[in-house]
């Protein structure tokens, strides 16, 4: 059984009201590995969370397109005046970096994707790295704007982390399944 049919009966099985440790020992009794199974399982969020976050999902989405126009900004100097870069390679890095990512991470986080969580946090570490080492390459010191801006992306990460959380509860940051004091995986 491939992934895709993984997930697919198990938003079924979800959808139709069963709790994720009932999926689990489903899944689990058909010999499937059990800390993919436990992964996937996890990463389907409930009906429930679903119209419970949609509100903080929704907020999330706007900030990241939001996002995209100081970080257009920030690649396209950088690649311009930092590493002296002309042509398409400015536009392409521009496009790709500022614009792409933070749109393809804000459809993936309103489709409910886990990895659209994940990657707005990897991402948004970037987002606070990138500003300071432009600035330390240039010499540049902390300014007002810059300062509103690393703090809006700080801002901006814990406010994924906590989406994440609500969405996601059973997953840690770091990407495996929790468990309990019985080594036992913990969905809801």
């Amino acid at each position: 059984m491939d992934t895709q049919e993984i997930i697919t009966q198990v938003k079924e099985k979800i959808a139709g009201g069963e709790a994720k440790s009932a999926v689990f020992e489903q899944f689990r009794d058909k010999g499937m590995r059990e800390n993919r199974v436990a992964f996937l399982i996890a990463g389907t969020p409930t009906p429930e969370q679903l119209k419970n976050n949609r509100t903080l999902k929704l907020i999330l989405v706007v900030l990241l397109v939001l996002l995209a126009i100081p970080l257009a900004y920030l690649a396209h100097y950088f690649i311009e005046h930092v590493e002296y870069q002309r042509g398409p390679l400015v536009w392409f890095f521009t496009a790709s970096i500022g614009i792409l990512c933070p749109l393809v991470c804000a459809f993936g986080v309103y489709r409910n994707r886990l990895a659209a969580y994940t990657n707005v946090l990897m991402f948004g570490i970037f987002y606070i790295l990138f500003p300071l080492m432009v600035m330390h390459k240039n010499g540049h010191s902390l300014s007002f704007p810059a300062f509103a801006l690393l703090s809006a992306a700080i801002v901006l990460l814990a406010y994924c982390a906590y989406v994440r959380n609500r969405m996601f509860p059973a997953i840690s940051l770091i990407g495996s399944v929790r468990k309990d004091h019985q080594s036992q995986y913990k969905f809801d």
